[in-house]
Order: structure tokens, then C-alpha cells, then sequence
């Protein structure tokens, strides 16, 4: 798996038509953006690259109903979200859609996460080692998550 992060060489996004296991689990580890479909690539391919752009383009906006889709900065370096809106509606995006560009940023100390449920591909992301974190369940549909950058410099401005 190393050789083949190594040969995609700056690569962010993978798409195929099904990525499972330990395949996914390094890719979102590495900080991929994992799309699976079926069809030629021909036919999905300018549609990942559209949302792909307007994921990036989403990072600080609101979404449907006035969702707010990126964290809010509370103190210097202290950050919250809540992404329960994210994960009991249809809105248009994804929990990791909202918080993957800003956790590949790396401009926090702390981010404050309040959801349903820990999402997976944040399990893995901290399974992955860049980060460290706490996990509180606050009642049976509600759960908070602090994570910290797993280094221990301050946030650069």
C-alpha cells in the first residue's frame, strides 16, 4: 500500500469502483478523498472534479436551512461545530465533507465536535495517529468529541 500512495505522488482524490478495508482505511489515513462508482470514468469523473472543487469552496460558507459547515473559532486556537444538523438531515453534504478540509489544514489546537454518533472516517483519522482525542457521550443522540493536533506547537496565524 505504501508503493501505491507513493506512485498517486500528490495525488488527494482516488475513485474506483469499490474500496473496502484496508485499502480505504489507508487512503483516508494518507487524507485521500475516497469517491466509489460505478461506469467508465469518463461518465463520473467531471462530476468528482465539480465537487470536489465546491467542497474546497464550502469550507467557511453555510449550508441549506443555515447550517453552519465549518467550525467557528471560539478562543484562540479553540474551535467547535456541531455536525448534528449534518448527520439528522439531508442537506447537501457530509459530515467528513464539512470537517476533513479543515482538520487537512491543521489550524487549530483544539476542535470541539458535537454529534449523533462518531463518524467513521473520523475514527479512522484518529486511529491514524494525527490526532488525539476525547469522546463523551453526553446522552443516547448526543456525543461530544475534542480532538487536539497530535503535535504540540500553538497555532501559527
Amino acid at each position: 500500500m505504501a508503493e501505491a500512495l507513493e506512485f498517486l505522488n500528490g495525488c488527494r482524490v482516488f475513485a474506483g469502483l469499490s474500496i473496502a478495508g484496508l485499502s480505504y482505511y489507508e487512503l483516508e489515513k494518507a487524507g485521500f478523498s475516497v469517491w466509489e462508482f460505478e461506469g467508465k470514468p469518463l461518465e463520473f469523473l467531471d462530476y468528482v472534479l465539480a465537487e470536489e472543487e465546491e467542497k474546497r469552496g464550502q469550507i467557511n460558507n453555510r449550508g441549506k436551512n443555515g447550517v453552519e459547515l465549518a467550525p467557528v473559532e471560539i478562543s484562540n486556537g479553540y474551535y467547535r461545530i456541531s455536525i448534528k444538523e449534518i448527520q439528522e438531515n439531508d442537506i447537501g453534504i457530509t459530515s467528513k465533507q464539512a470537517l476533513l478540509p479543515f482538520l487537512r489544514q491543521g489550524r487549530f489546537d483544539y476542535l470541539e465536535i458535537m454529534c449523533n454518533h462518531v463518524p467513521p472516517w473520523l475514527q479512522a483519522e484518529l486511529l491514524g495517529g494525527g490526532y488525539s482525542g476525547e469522546i463523551e457521550k453526553i446522552d443516547h443522540k448526543e456525543v461530544k468529541i475534542i480532538l487536539s493536533r497530535s503535535c504540540c506547537q500553538p497555532v501559527e496565524k
